[in-house]
């Protein structure tokens, strides 16, 4: 099996390294992007998306939000899973493609796990020929 990837995108400098190393060490390629802005260049570049994007929503330039919104106009990369995370109160607006939602500050034990819950939900997918466009969670739910 090829290794899985995750693009984390916070512009929190110590989180995004913090997110990355833990990913990293549990083997991982993780992919990092400062804004929103720079992560919508990296995956429009990009052939191949992320299997996950853990994605900040409060940013400069290009926040969370607006990253989905951008990504829903490309069917490519509508779908990515996406958890997200910000230190303010759970979005109540849903996207079929957000899997969770976590607060700052991210325990790195729990965001592991997280990870890894998404990681095999999108391999049971795959492997059962599924979309996981069909399997819409509101955001937030579960929380995390």
């Amino acid at each position: 099996m090829s290794q899985r990837s995750v693009l984390v995108v916070d512009d929190d400098a110590d989180c995004r390294e913090a997110i990355a190393d833990a990913l990293y060490d549990e083997g991982y390629t993780v992919v990092m992007a400062r804004e929103g802005r720079a992560a919508l260049e990296l995956l429009q570049a990009n052939e191949q998306p992320p299997d996950l994007m853990l994605l900040d929503i409060m940013m400069p330039e290009l926040d969370g939000y607006e990253l989905l919104s951008e990504l829903s106009k490309s069917a490519r990369l509508a779908l990515i899973p996406t958890v997200l995370f910000s230190a303010s109160d759970r979005p109540r607006m849903s996207w079929p493609n957000v899997r969770g939602f976590l607060h700052k500050p991210v325990r790195l034990e729990k965001l592991i796990d997280v990870v890894s819950n998404c990681m095999a939900e999108s391999l049971r997918h795959a492997e059962n020929g599924g979309d996981l466009s069909s399997h819409s969670t509101r955001v937030g739910t579960p929380e995390y």
